[in-house]
């Protein structure tokens, strides 16, 4: 039961409580008690005042929908009057967490030229866990925009369904491809099967083929891994898979720093793999101090290490070092940067440098992430 006031007028029903009751004992099942305790505001040993639990449960329920929770529940499930006082037993149902609506962009300059990406989430739309994300990139020499949709508990079963939609412009070289997926949750992976069909045009000579696809995810805490692959019967390519692993942290120091550090890999085979079907390196948002996308290849490794001080309000400044692997050398860059908490978002700067460059002649990366 999510209304505050039914619960307590129902409790008082049950014990008799009258104004002025003293309170023996708060019980709270099936959720951090000692947040929710201290958020509602009824304490052993105080008088039991109905209007003040009332609004204790209001203040959970706000509580919880700001953390991803816009369903969650507080249900009186036992109330009993005894010599010592009033005992109250409350059970939380948090419901499923339901991320809020993201927006980033990632943006960098060198050689007088601004180039980076968009991206656009909308997390729960029309309810019931909905996805609708898109993302558009602009590079030197080519355009790109990924569109799709995600329909979690299709005909009230545990599988999700996803339509997707992904166009790559380069010069003399286009890919246009389609797709539609379904999945089941297998613990803390996930299993899909998708259906597809891709038009690559190079050189004006087109190709299009029908694919059959394979997925599993599986993610734990800050470990995020996913594997794809696809098969193109009667085409010259044959099979093509991509692999994604990101691992990051977050480790408190002393005097008020912390260590924020990520690990991710990326790896893609197949035949016949254009330029632009291999995984790209440099960046804001992978090797900064380099240019966005300056290297690529099929197996790339990057790390990144900031040591954060807090400026208060979400803010932060720091030196970063980042590492990255590709096509068999090791690429080094580092820096500075700045994250300001603002009304739109999460604004960050970092300046980056690579081996050889003078102090000058660094890279601007602009990013911003926010939800609304």
């Amino acid at each position: 039961m999510s209304g505050a006031s039914l619960g307590v007028l129902v409790l008082l029903s049950l014990c008799g409580a009258a104004w002025g009751t003293k309170v023996a004992e708060v019980r709270v099942e099936g959720a951090d008690s000692s947040e929710v305790r201290g958020l509602l505001g009824v304490r052993p040993g105080e008088e039991f005042v109905p209007a003040r639990l009332e609004g204790g449960i209001r203040k959970v329920l706000s509580w919880y929908k700001d953390r991803g929770h816009p369903f969650a529940k507080v249900e009186v499930v036992e109330a009993s009057l005894g010599e010592d006082g009033l005992h109250i037993s409350l059970r939380v149902d948090e419901g499923p967490k339901i991320e809020g609506n993201r927006f980033s962009a990632a943006l960098g300059y060198a050689g007088g030229e601004v180039l980076g990406e968009l991206s656009l989430s909308l997390r729960n739309p029309w309810g019931r866990g909905r996805r609708l994300e898109a993302r558009w990139s602009r590079r030197r020499a080519y355009t790109e925009l990924d569109l799709s949709y995600r329909e979690p508990r299709a005909l009230g079963l545990p599988l999700s369904l996803e339509g997707e939609f992904e166009g790559k412009l380069r010069e003399r070289y286009s890919n246009l491809s389609g797709s539609v997926s379904a999945s089941l949750p297998a613990g803390p992976a996930e299993v899909g099967m998708s259906v597809g069909r891709e038009r690559t045009v190079r050189d004006s000579v087109g190709e299009g083929a029908w694919g059959l696809g394979f997925g599993l995810t599986y993610t734990k805490g800050h470990l995020r891994v996913a594997s794809e692959a696809w098969w193109y019967p009667g085409r010259e390519e044959g099979a093509r898979s991509k692999v994604e692993a990101d691992l990051e942290w977050r480790r408190p120091v002393a005097y008020g720093l912390a260590i924020v550090g990520g690990l991710h890999f990326r790896a893609v085979e197949g035949r016949r793999l254009s330029p632009y079907d291999l995984i790209p390196l440099g960046g804001a948002r992978s090797l900064r101090g380099y240019r966005e996308e300056q290297f690529r290849g099929r197996r790339v490794l990057w790390t990144k290490l900031e040591l954060r001080r807090g400026l208060g309000g979400g803010s932060s400044t720091f030196p970063f070092l980042d590492i990255g692997y590709v096509r068999g050398r090791v690429r080094l860059g580092y820096g500075v940067g700045l994250r300001l908490e603002t009304r739109v978002g999460l604004v960050g700067v970092d300046y980056g440098l690579s081996p050889g460059d003078g102090p000058l002649q660094g890279k601007v990366h602009l990013s911003l992430e926010g939800r609304f």
